[in-house]
Formats: structure tokens, sequence, C-alpha cells
């Protein structure tokens, strides 16, 4: 029998997994999924799949990453519940044709980010702050993503 002390460190332990929520078509999140890692299989869609963050609360976290793409040409979008609620922040765009750069939210009306033909490899975060999302990450694909 383990003591006390021991566990309350497994409870910890274990509180701090990540499960993960897979993705294969267009989802509202809820804050249940908050901490989640959201694993986007783009294989099947056949269309954009767009992931709408829910009503910010503060705290929220997503983690989202491509584990399983066609090389066709569906986008995953990423939005907010509305358009009050503001991206900050920025990408890095790990271009597999030719250099890497840096693309940024303006924070002037930017509520959706649009991953173009995003491939295996991207791996952005989302965290709410009460009121606007902050966006950083890594996103692979052929062309720049884009915050409008």
């Amino acid at each position: 029998m383990p003591s006390p002390n021991r566990v309350r460190q497994i409870a910890q332990y274990e509180a701090t997994h990540t499960l993960c929520k897979t993705v294969t078509a267009s989802v509202s999140l809820t804050a249940a999924d908050s901490g989640k890692l959201i694993c986007c299989d783009l294989v099947a869609p056949g269309a954009d799949t767009t992931l709408t963050l829910p009503t910010p609360q503060v705290g929220l976290t997503y983690r989202v990453v491509v584990w399983k793409d066609d090389d066709g040409s569906d986008d995953l979008l990423v939005a907010t519940h509305a358009s009050t609620s503001l991206f900050k922040g920025g990408v890095i765009h790990a271009d597999t044709n030719a250099d890497n750069v840096s693309v940024q939210a303006g924070f002037s009306s930017e509520d959706t980010w649009t991953f173009q033909d995003a491939e295996v490899g991207t791996d952005v975060t989302f965290v709410c702050d009460g009121t606007h999302w902050y966006t950083t990450g890594v996103v692979m694909s052929q062309d720049a993503p884009a915050c409008a």
C-alpha cells in the first residue's frame, strides 16, 4: 500500500496526462476539451476542416497537431467563437519547398487562422486570457498560413 504522500504524487502525475481528441471533420471545441491534444486526421475530409474555439474563458488551452494528411488541398482552419475574440501572436511557417518565415496575427480583426494544406508536423497551441487567444507553433506546408 503506497503512503498518502505517494498517493498524492500519483494523482498529480495522472492529472497532468494529456488526453487526445481525434478530429476527422469540422468540430466546435468545448471547455471540456481544454488541455487535450487535438489530433487532426486530414485524410478523409474531402473539404476544409474547421476547429471552432469555445467562448473565451481564462486558461483554456488547446494544442492542435496534424498527425495524418493526404497531401491533398484540404485546409485546416481555426476560428474563434465570435469576431470580438481575436488572435494574438503568430506561428512559424516551415515551408516544405523553401525558406521558413514568421506569420503573425495583426490583432485588428483576426479571428480565423487558415493553415493551407497543413501537413504532418503542424503543431499549434492556443491559450485564452479570457478575451483573446494567444497563438504559437509551427505550421508545415507548402503554402504560408494566414490570419484574417
